[in-house]
C-alpha cells in the first residue's frame, strides 16, 4: 500500500492503471529501449476515469515529436 510505481511498457493498458492507481502512486514512463532512459513521464492524477493512457510531457530540458514515415511532424491527436 501507498507505494510509487514507475511502469515503463509499450503501452500501459487502461486495466492495469484501474488495477493500480487506486491504492499507488502511479507513473506511465516512456523513453527508446536502446537508451534505458525516460522521455516522458506522465502521473496518473486520481481523478483518472479510463481511456488511453498518455505517455505525458517531455522531461526536463527533453523535446519530443510525433514523425511520419517521412519524418515529418505530424498534427497533435494524428494516430
Amino acid at each position: 500500500e501507498g507505494m510509487t510505481l514507475i511502469i515503463g511498457t509499450e503501452a500501459l493498458p487502461p486495466e492495469v492503471v484501474r488495477a493500480w492507481a487506486d491504492r499507488h502512486r502511479l507513473f506511465n514512463a516512456y523513453g527508446p529501449t536502446e537508451a534505458v532512459v525516460n522521455s516522458a513521464t506522465w502521473e496518473v492524477p486520481a481523478a483518472w476515469t479510463g481511456g488511453p493512457v498518455p505517455i505525458g510531457p517531455p522531461d526536463v530540458n527533453k523535446r519530443a515529436y510525433v514523425l511520419d514515415s517521412a519524418l515529418r511532424p505530424v498534427a497533435p491527436g494524428v494516430l
